[in-house]
């Protein structure tokens, strides 16, 4: 069992022992990274850990049967004052409520249940207990927190082999400790299955529960983590890719934060290439931006839209689509020399072009 912050609190296996082979552990992420990039680039190319329960609900103990008959009637007069149970909520219903929710008021929610409320409804996401998701991130960051502190002395003691950044040490051992100690990690079947059919590999709960995860959910985990810690983390879309970003408005430290294997803080210019190229036409729009709260809710809503799609659900997925649009509309004409049209499209000022806001990209219109 993983356990909280004491000194006390049991610590996986392997962990313990572990003070003397971090360092290595933690410079080995650029080789990881490197034999990645391939890998990561087929499986992502479609998208914008064992369950490690910490705790295991008891099954209540059966109720005796009774010898006196049981009656769902009552001849009862009905109470006064007291309103029924309010119908449940659809998943449509649900999301609408995100959508049109304010900035400020998305900004107070957790990362984690914004995530998992899109997820509502799609195949691999049944019976998810969004409250028990967001119980098991809250001890993982403890166990992160505690792991943080143990390794600590190794910062201080040489800060230039951690890019002279106590930020830059601390999302690394995040990551280490996630994907070394938690066993959250890429799953490989993505590369047969491409389309987001399920969505366990699109949202945080496959990463939860052991299934795994793809390059759309995971830097939402580490998001979802990171600010459980404290930390400044923001989403980032390259081109068919999410990745997260440390972003502290306070200091100014802004590293880019790729976890699919290991870590790597590549700069903006390796995502302008990678996964797919940008055109100058589509860095014109505020590329590599980090994303706002609704901006983060237009990607989740564009993973939701992708695995209706995969799934022959076309109808749902249009009102999805339009949604996603009408949430990343504002984004993209924050950006100066950006102004959006009343059809719908942005105008490029410096251009003279418009062009049409489309799923994972945005393309010069003809």
């Amino acid at each position: 069992m993983i356990a909280g912050t004491s000194e006390t609190a049991a610590t996986p296996v392997g962990v313990r022992d572990s003070a003397r082979t971090v360092v290595t552990d933690l410079r080995a992420k650029s080789k990881v990274s490197v034999m990645a990039k391939t890998y990561s680039l087929i499986v992502c190319a479609g998208l914008v850990g064992s369950a490690l329960w910490f705790s295991r609900p008891t099954q209540k103990a059966a109720t005796p049967f009774s010898a006196e008959p049981v009656s769902h009637q009552t001849n009862e007069p009905p109470k006064i004052g007291i309103a029924p149970p309010a119908p449940p909520r659809s998943c449509r219903d649900d999301i609408e409520d995100l959508v049109r929710m304010p900035e400020e008021e998305l900004a107070k929610l957790d990362i984690a249940e914004v995530n998992l409320r899109c997820a509502c409804g799609l195949p691999g996401a049944e019976g998810i207990d969004i409250e028990k998701m967001r119980q098991t991130l809250d001890q993982w960051a403890a166990f992160i927190q505690h792991e943080t502190d143990r390794h600590m002395y190794q910062f201080h003691r040489d800060p230039a082999d951690f890019r002279n950044s106590e930020g830059y040490f601390r999302i690394l051992v995040m990551i280490t400790a996630l994907q070394r100690d938690l066993k959250v990690h890429y799953n490989p079947q993505r590369i047969n299955d491409p389309y987001g059919r399920d969505s366990r590999d699109l949202f945080i709960h496959g990463l939860v529960n052991g299934h795994g995860g793809t390059c759309a959910s995971m830097p939402a985990l580490y998001v979802a983590i990171g600010r459980r810690l404290g930390y400044p983390l923001k989403l980032v879309g390259a081109q068919a890719h999410l990745f997260a970003r440390w972003d502290d408005p306070q200091t100014g430290e802004r590293f880019n934060i790729e976890g699919s294997y290991g870590f790597a803080d590549h700069s903006d210019d390796y995502y302008r290439e990678w996964p797919r190229p940008i055109s100058d036409i589509d860095m014109a729009t505020g590329r590599f931006r980090s994303f706002t709260p609704r901006a983060a809710l237009a990607g989740f809503l564009g993973s939701r839209a992708a695995c209706l799609e995969a799934n022959d659900r076309e109808a749902e997925a249009g009102q999805v689509r339009q949604w996603e649009r009408e949430l990343e509309l504002p984004f993209w004409a924050s950006h100066p020399g950006v102004r959006a049209n009343a059809d719908g499209t942005l105008h490029l000022i410096n251009y003279g072009v418009d062009i049409q806001i489309i799923p994972e990209s945005m393309h010069r219109m003809p």
